[in-house]
């Protein structure tokens, strides 16, 4: 069994690199030699969900402490990347003032105009160019 200071830095590790638990179950295994199963990940989706939620506020609090604004608008054509880095061209469809993101369409990532699938991505401002 692994000490307790060691659980709590392999979780603050993996939860900075995870957003739900099976992903972060696998990479504790990978990376930390943690034993996981079916009980380990419903344990951490529900620890996923609650940093979540502590730093979607804190974004929110940061967002209307500095009185952060967009400067692009919707339907504003503009550029960002992906993942892996590519850049791809899309269209600004919402704003979510809240949490400082644009709501991107991109087309060339598989985002659908209607109907099931993935509409569009938010997208921090900083992270958006326009085009």
């Amino acid at each position: 069994m692994l000490p307790t200071e060691q659980i709590k830095l392999d979780l603050v590790d993996g939860l900075a690199l995870h957003r739900d638990g099976y992903h972060l179950a696998r990479w504790l295994e990978d990376q930390r030699d943690w034993d996981s199963d079916g009980n380990l990940v419903a344990i951490l989706n529900y620890a996923s969900f609650l940093r979540n939620d502590i730093y979607d506020q804190r974004v929110r609090d940061w967002v209307k402490n500095n009185q952060i604004h967009p400067e692009l608008s919707v339907g504003d054509a503009v550029r960002v990347r992906d993942g892996e880095g590519a850049e791809h061209t899309g269209q600004i469809r919402c704003i979510n003032y809240e949490e400082a993101q644009y709501q991107v369409f991109v087309e060339s990532m598989g985002h659908t105009q209607r109907g099931a699938g993935v509409q569009a991505m938010g997208v921090p401002y900083e992270l958006v160019e326009q085009a």
